[in-house]
């Protein structure tokens, strides 16, 4: 979103406390029955450690984590480590672990730590003895016969050797004997279900020697005379001469691990008490602190912080007092993240406060399962567990109760929601699944091959998806829901180094030996380089125009600077890599401040700007003073849902129905929003009581009717595409195919033909005499438009070009690095030139006609924000004045009046801040809306006399036709799905129908359009913020920024979320989305030339090429309820090919990947709680894009985001399946809680479903050596 750093991968500030509470679902001892707490009962020979106490500390299904971390059942403290990651058919993860728990047991780290290739068999007399990768027990008895446990593990004995086969995870551990140890087995491979194998090499006495991966990777190790890993090293090229050192480890005289080095040389450093971790330390300086109220293996955590010993926090506001060297530390709040424990062991039960002060309530099982847990709002959630292990029930503190339904190996196949309607799984006996939703109706159907891979998809719809793999179950073909084809081609380790588009075109990757791409070439032939640092993080980039990034890192991988051409940014850190300032190219400073809990409380903008906030103990925002010093409160129910909001114009209340969905808004002035909500499929009647809105849905979720006041629209799809938008005012727009051409866009009569590709450039028909031709720079940009009548005796193919007689019209454009546009010379002879500051910010604009020239000249303030010649600002840095008009502003800091010379002009604002009325001398404009703010009429009167009524009708975001009552015409707008660009329109009246084809700048902003005979029917220059000077406009075209649209009566533009002057290049009102849209309340974007902001709340690219670089769109999802996708590309600077590309085959925003306890479901750890919380708070929900803002004003408050897979848990090995191996990598992504439960929060255990599994398939195929639990934050898929 719009941020002042180039560089979206910049850790964003969080606005959530990362990490001290991580819900896992409670585990369950090691066995269904398993041995669990002290007074646990069970199968022995199927549990974990005698006298185990952490069913759910141990990660045993699952658990609780507080602190950093710390289970609050049995005070146990985990800590897991990501040392390193390369990629392969089966990806190799080398995590290790430590706990308190097993502090007294020595392994191949020293005492309490275990690491991934640390398996070990042990025969007993009766029973063989498994400890896993955490120093987990499992017994299994010992009879010569394979075994199961009641974990699903079955363990065999093939000749001398056992293989342990792990059915959620798919793979089989080989076992063979220690040569100098009877009796003592080492793990030798590990294998998934396609044969993709690590190998495992040990010594005679077992010792690490190395380890070979699935991509033939060599491996060796260095080890001490204990038999303790020294170091690892990895091979960097094929013929092994050269390594690499990976990582190193230093022990102290009690065989504790002291110090990790990485390999680019930062040391962490681990203190003990005994053999109690007692303190780890960053290379940054930051050390978590651990207290007990013992000191042998099963002492309980007291207390758990993190603090820079001797200095003060930069992140803090109000930092704790330094601690005290020769005395005891009583401080009460000790540094960030800080937990104090209190125990009742004997009835299972735990208090956790925080350092704000906050106490949680744990209230445990026998098995040290949480059955309980009641938050510091007093909301209470509580689980029960069926005889088998099996969650059954859960409820929240509304009292909801959710029924779930396994099948007798816990499977989960369904849950019964708290109105009893659900979602239900069942096998045919052809093999078939079939998922049948009881809330919607709607029935999903999947195949799998002999390996479980997912071959089929059918949709209730009637459309579906096919899926071919290779032997190492790698996706090799992909037939989406309209039938398109992809093609995947992957070299011997698995890099996918060839894609073959449906339309023919082919992109390629090229890699180094370790897996990370070092070369993207589009079908263009567009190419982009980096280059990476020993822990795979991006230190060089080379965009197809040349333009080279790089970037420094500190220790734990941030940004501290990232230079671009000549511009650098500074970044400086605090906390848990909290970003303390922010240094942009010219030098100004944003600083930035937060708690202990890690809530942004303070941002001082670069022009010194203060915005200030305060969390409850639920860390949800109840007070703010913005930039403008405008003050806002609210208050949030045991659900943590907004109850109330406060703000200068009074309270807005919110109330909600008995599921919990939000049933009403009653604002300040009186207006009411009143929503109703079809179960499993969203809103389906939204009335304000000015505009009703409902809407209907076929049987796969995809809106097909909607009421808008009094306009209705049918929407028909096509393979999960939208085809058809019907207004029932005017003529339908129909999408469709052509040969020779990429798609069609029809209204009534007339017909544009779109993007036929001819080499590097795109040629557009319409009717059949009006050629639009496109060219475009290898940076993804134009590089040329030309408009030219067609001749019937001159090949398509040649239309447009310099060499065409019938070339009406045209310009081409100039760039320096960045995309930053330098000049545009024209059919007319104009020539502009743009200047550039530091900051990529235009300067000015140097229009030469032949000798005469002009030029436009933009400052900017410390923070970025424009001063334009002729406007006058207050202190607040809000105009005041523009060109000898004097503006006011009411309370809420919207524009309240304009005097002018014409005479005063007054705007008139709901409390939902939408613009309602406008009265000028001689005219009033009066506006109405829906219940989503949307406008829906515009009425113009002049002495009371209704002059003009225009209603607006919708697709979603945008509007797509507008109706004029008087007149008794339309206007219907060609647009492309998942395009914010308007292509033409289509008038259509008592007259019949004109059609008429826009030429867009580099931008997306229309500056010129053509009727069908080639006649220029509007022509305009426009200034850097969008100032149009019309110098011909027969038809009335009001288009001009992407999505936007100028209203003359109102005297502004149009920009869905708020109204917008391009006079002076600011927005009337402040951002709605305050933090999380920009820091600069009232701009637009940085530079209007290469940026947009297409719904008036946050900046993104423009993109003028989406094909190139990208080929086919995406495989249809299964749609939501919207009639036409949102645009969701943000910036992204260094994740996708072509000028916005890093690593991997495919990589993704915002996430974490799981280890292997988080991949099957068991918990997740305090780091990934604390990653996915700061991207989610920083890029929105993973499947619906949206921010924390906009979902608790849709759907109520909320605290952590939720943590969910993709593909989700039910699918993961069912993707496998698809896969062809369990290599793929399951990545986890921040939620919404109405996307959660849909995800798979609540199946997160069943078999892929159809665009999960082939999301799944596409997600987890193997990609670049990123796979590090440090996700590159960018949404999306």
């Amino acid at each position: 979103m719009a941020r002042t750093a180039p560089v979206p991968n910049i850790p964003a500030p969080p606005g959530m406390n990362p990490g001290t509470f991580v819900a896992g679902g409670g585990g369950d001892g090691g066995g269904g029955s398993g041995k669990g707490g002290s007074g646990g009962s069970g199968n022995e020979d199927a549990g974990t450690e005698d006298g185990d106490e952490d069913a759910s500390g141990d990660d045993n299904d699952g658990g609780e984590g507080c602190g950093d971390p710390v289970c609050p059942i049995t005070g146990r403290v985990f800590v897991d480590v990501l040392d390193f990651a390369f990629n392969g058919p089966a990806p190799l993860r080398f995590m290790r672990g430590y706990s308190s728990r097993t502090s007294n047991v020595a392994g191949e780290l020293g005492y309490g730590w275990n690491h991934e290739l640390g398996w070990t068999l042990e025969e007993k007399r009766r029973r063989v003895v498994v400890t896993d990768d955490r120093a987990r027990k499992q017994r299994f008895k010992r009879d010569g016969n394979p075994t199961k446990n009641a974990l699903g593990w079955t363990l065999s004995q093939v000749g001398e050797r056992y293989e342990l086969r792990i059915a959620t995870s798919r793979l089989t551990y080989h076992f063979s004997p220690i040569r100098r140890a009877p009796g003592r087995f080492a793990l030798t491979a590990v294998v998934d279900r396609y044969g993709n194998t690590t190998q495992v090499q040990r010594g005679e006495h077992g010792e690490l020697l190395g380890f070979i991966d699935s991509a033939g990777r060599p491996y060796r190790t260095r080890t001490d005379a204990a038999r303790r890993l020294l170091e690892i090293e990895v091979a960097t090229e094929p013929t092994h001469q050269r390594w690499m050192r990976l990582v190193s480890y230093r022990y102290d005289e009690s065989g504790n691990l002291t110090q990790v080095t990485d390999a680019e040389g930062h040391s962490f450093t681990y203190g003990y008490q005994g053999h109690l971790l007692v303190e780890q330390r960053t290379p940054t300086g930051l050390s978590y602190c651990y207290r007990y109220d013992g000191g042998t293996h099963k002492a309980r955590c007291l207390e758990t912080w993190g603090e820079y010993i001797g200095r003060t926090d930069p992140a803090l506001m109000h930092p704790p007092p330094p601690r005290p060297i020769d005395q005891k530390d009583n401080r009460p709040v000790k540094g960030i993240q800080s937990v104090r424990f209190e125990y009742l062991p004997e009835q299972h039960y735990a208090e956790a406060e925080n350092g704000r002060g906050a106490v949680t309530r744990y209230f445990g099982d026998a098995l040290g399962r949480v059955v309980r847990k009641v938050m510091p709002n007093g909301g209470v959630y509580e689980s029960s567990y069926a005889p088998n292990g099996a969650l059954d029930t859960t409820s929240d503190p509304d009292g909801h109760v959710t029924k779930h339904r396994s099948d007798s190996e816990r499977t989960p196949v369904g849950f019964t929601g708290p109105n009893g309607e659900g979602l239900v799984v069942q096998r045919e006996p052809d093999g078939t699944f079939i998922e049948v939703d009881e809330r919607s109706g709607r029935v999903t159907r999947r195949r799998y091959d002999s390996n479980d891979n997912l071959t089929f998809v059918g949709h209730a719809d009637g459309t579906w998806e096919e899926y071919e793999h290779d032997s190492r179950g790698l996706i090799t073909a992909i037939v989406d829901r309209t039938g398109s084809v992809t093609r995947r081609r992957y070299d011997a380790m698995a890099n996918l180094v060839e894609t073959a588009l449906p339309e023919g075109e082919v992109e390629t990757s090229e890699y180094d030996y370790l897996g990370r791409r070092l070369a993207f070439t589009s079908p263009s032939g567009a190419r982009t380089e980096w280059r990476w640092n020993r822990l795979n993080e991006v230190v060089w980039k080379r965009a197809p125009d040349g333009m080279e990034t790089h970037v420094v890192y500190n220790p734990l991988m941030k940004p501290l600077e990232v230079r671009e051409g000549n511009s650098v940014w500074r970044y400086e850190y605090g906390g848990l890599d909290w970003v303390t300032q922010i240094t942009n190219p010219r030098g100004d400073v944003t600083e930035l401040r937060y708690d202990v809990e890690g809530n942004l409380t303070w941002v001082k903008n670069a022009r010194g700007q203060v915005y200030r906030q305060e969390f409850d103990l639920e860390d949800q925002p109840i007070s703010a003073e913005t930039f403008e010093g405008i003050k806002m409160s609210s208050r949030y129910d045991v659900m943590g849902r907004v109850e109330w909001t406060e703000t200068p114009d009074g309270v807005t209340t919110l109330s909600y129905n008995d599921l919990g969905q939000l049933a009403k808004v009653e604002f300040a002035d009186g207006e009411v929003v009143s929503l109703e909500h079809l179960t499993g499929a969203g809103l389906t009647r939204v009335d304000n009581q000015s505009v009703l809105v409902e809407t209907w849905y076929d049987g796969v979720g995809q809106p097909v009717r909607e009421i808008q006041g009094d306009h209705e629209i049918h929407v028909g799809w096509r393979g999960g595409q939208v085809a058809t938008i019907s207004p029932s005012s005017g003529p339908a727009l129909v999408t469709g195919e052509h040969s020779a051409f990429s798609g069609t866009l029809q209204v009534g009569s007339k017909t544009l033909h779109l993007g036929r590709r001819v080499g590097q450039d795109r040629v557009s028909l319409l009717g059949t005499d009006l050629v639009y031709r496109v060219s475009y720079h290898e940076n993804g940009r134009i590089r040329s438009h030309s408009i030219a009548r067609r001749d019937a005796h001159r090949p398509l193919d040649d239309a447009g070009l310099d060499s065409d007689p019938n070339r009406v019209w045209w310009e081409r454009y100039d760039y320096a690095g960045g995309q930053r546009l330098t000049s545009v010379l024209d059919s007319r002879g104009t020539h502009t030139q743009f200047e550039h500051d530091a900051l990529g910010q235009v300067t000015s604009r140097v229009i030469d006609r032949g000798g005469l020239v002009e030029t436009e000249r933009v400052a900017y303030d410390a923070a970025g924000s424009p001063t334009l010649e002729g406007v006058v600002y207050d202190h607040l840095r809000r105009p005041i004045g523009v060109d000898g008009e004097v503006w006011e502003y009411d309370q809420e800091g919207r524009l309240q009046a304009r005097n002018t010379q014409e005479g005063r002009f007054t705007y008139h604002f709901s409390t939902s801040s939408s613009l309602m009325e406008v009265r000028g001398p001689d005219q009033r404009v009066a506006l109405e809306y829906d219940g989503r703010g949307r406008l829906m009429r515009k009425r113009v009167y002049r002495s009371d006399e209704l002059v003009k009524s225009i209603d607006y009708i919708w697709a979603n975001q945008m509007v797509i036709q507008e109706v004029d009552r008087l007149a008794g015409t339309t206007r219907t707008y060609l647009r492309l799905n998942r395009e914010w660009e308007v292509l033409g329109h289509v008038d259509s009246g008592p007259n019949g129908e004109q059609a008429y084809l826009y030429a867009r700048d580099s931008s997306g902003a229309v500056i010129a359009a053509f009727a069908e005979d080639g006649r220029q029917v509007f022509a305009a220059e426009r200034s850097i913020f969008g100032d149009y000077t019309t110098t011909i406009d027969e038809v009335g075209i009001t288009a001009r920024l992407v999505n936007q649209f100028a209203d003359p009566d109102v005297g502004l533009y149009y920009n869905r979320f708020r109204w917008y002057d391009p006079r002076v290049g600011m927005y009337i009102s402040r951002d709605p989305l305050e933090l999380d849209g920009t820091w600069n309340p009232r701009d637009y974007v940085r530079d209007p030339y290469r940026y947009i902001d297409p719904l008036g709340l946050a900046m993104t690219m423009s993109s003028n090429n989406p094909q190139d670089g990208h080929g086919h769109p995406d495989r249809p999802d299964r749609p939501g309820p919207s009639l036409l996708a949102d645009n969701d590309e943000v910036s992204r600077y260094l994740t996708q090919p072509g000028y916005n590309a890093t690593n991997g085959t495919e990589a993704v925003p915002g996430y974490v990947v799981a280890d292997a306890q988080e991949r099957t479901g068991r918990g997740f750890r305090s780091s990934t709680t604390t990653t996915i919380d700061a991207a989610g708070d920083a890029y929105g929900c993973h499947s619906c894009g949206r921010k924390r803002k906009e979902i608790e004003k849709q759907d109520g408050k909320f605290g952590h985001w939720r943590k969910d897979h993709q593909p989700p848990l039910s699918h993961v090995d069912a993707a496998d399946e698809h896969n062809g191996h369990s290599n793929g990598v399951v990545r986890i992504y921040p939620h919404c809680p109405r996307c959660s439960s849909t995800q798979g929060g609540l199946l997160s255990s069943r078999r892929p479903t159809d665009a999960d599994a082939a999301r799944a398939a596409a997600i987890m195929a193997p990609r670049a050596a990123d796979e590090s639990r440090r996700g590159p934050p960018r949404r999306g898929t």
